[in-house]
């Protein structure tokens, strides 16, 4: 079985700084960390750790950050066949890590555009059994194209709505797994509260929703009911890239069959490890530690 991520990759300049400047302001940052990462390359590298068969689609440039991006993801065992090389710079993200570890990200995706054939040709030889990952940054064409055509093929889809609005409600039945924080649920669901907002993408035609709640830990939801789990209580120094961890092992386990609360259980942890350090793909936790926390079964 097999996973296609459909998602950002790029390069993190990870600034640590004290507080955020307003308008008119300059600030010292107290570090600055170049680091791979991109919601896509974060999830797909996440998925291989946890040992699912992982290919990424995504755009980069023809540049050293490119190159970079490139080499890590196959030393990760990410096939890196369908990453597109554009004549433009290659997606960088500004990161901006508060005390606590909050962070605030702005990025600048020049290479980004995905047509219908890089899609159709990044799923070939898929199908049922297999599953689709989608970042919410693909616009409504391309979204709706990927999740047609997995559907078509039999994949189990899941979408992650960050980091853009979502407004295509004519696609919600056609996702089986919503991924959001807490934050960007409410803005999608247009509901406040993360259990309302919860049972009205259910009622769209959602299968399952799985909300990441940081230091709270994750929820799991389902027509059938829903599964809490705690975080452990940890001093967080970076949030960065902790939820795509999270996205990434736990529908690796799922791929392996692993029930729903034993996955969601291994990977809050393993989210858990990563904020305890600074950084993106760098700070993950390693294969070993994955197998670990599951207990090291298939």
């Amino acid at each position: 079985m097999s996973l296609l991520v459909i998602g950002p990759a790029a390069l993190d300049r990870v600034l640590t700084v004290d507080r955020l400047p307003q308008a008119g302001q300059s600030v010292l940052a107290r570090s600055l960390r170049l680091d791979v990462g991109g919601r896509g390359a974060n999830q797909a590298v996440a998925a291989a750790r946890a040992g699912a068969r992982v290919r990424l689609l995504a755009s980069i440039g023809a540049d050293p950050a490119g190159e970079r991006i490139r080499a890590t993801l196959a030393a990760e065992g990410v096939e890196t066949g369908f990453l597109l090389c554009e004549p433009k710079a290659t997606p960088q993200s500004l990161v901006f890590v508060l005390p606590g570890g909050e962070k605030t990200v702005v990025a600048v995706a020049e290479a980004a555009a995905l047509a219908e054939e890089h899609v159709t040709a990044a799923m070939a030889g898929l199908g049922a059994g297999d599953r689709l990952l989608v970042s919410g940054h693909l616009d409504r064409e391309g979204l709706a194209r990927a999740l047609g055509e997995a559907r078509i093929r039999g994949l189990a889809t899941a979408v992650n709505l960050a980091p853009v609005p979502f407004p295509h409600s004519d696609l919600w039945p056609l996702i089986d797994l919503v991924i959001a924080n807490a934050a960007e649920l409410a803005l999608h669901a247009g509901e406040g509260a993360v259990e309302r907002a919860v049972r009205r993408l259910l009622a769209l035609g959602v299968r399952e929703v799985l909300v990441t709640l940081g230091a709270e830990g994750a929820l799991l939801a389902s027509p059938e009911g829903e599964v809490r789990v705690p975080a452990p209580t940890v001093a967080a120094v970076d949030t960065t890239g902790a939820g795509d961890l999270l996205a990434g092992i736990f529908l690796a386990l799922r791929d392996r069959r692993v029930e729903p609360e034993r996955a969601l259980a291994a990977a809050v942890a393993a989210a858990a490890r990563k904020v305890r350090h600074p950084g993106t793909l760098s700070a993950f936790p390693q294969r070993a530690e994955i197998a670990a926390l599951l207990g090291g079964s298939d």
